[in-house]
């Protein structure tokens, strides 16, 4: 499976953000098919790959519900792999 790398300065992550997205270095945002420089494109189901950044929080608006239930799932476990602990 492909493996998506985090900017060592994120805090932040937004998936399939398309032309939503906040442009601050804490911020990653992701999507299929970017429209901006400040999106990063990636397959939005690959693994995370985390360099210990503490991962706050995950926003994902109109995604999940265009995946299969499986790979719904998939993309949740991964990112909890990801979050910060606390």
């Amino acid at each position: 499976m492909k493996k998506i790398k985090i900017p060592e300065n994120a805090r932040y992550i937004n998936l399939g953000c398309g032309d939503y997205f906040v442009d601050s270095n804490e911020w990653a945002n992701y999507d299929w098919a970017p429209k901006s420089k400040a999106v990063i494109q990636a397959n939005l189901i690959a693994q995370f790959i985390n360099k210990g950044n503490a991962i706050e929080f995950i926003y994902m608006s109109h995604y999940l519900e265009h995946l299969p239930l499986p790979l719904a799932e998939e993309v949740l476990k991964n990112c909890f792999k990801i979050l910060n602990k606390n």
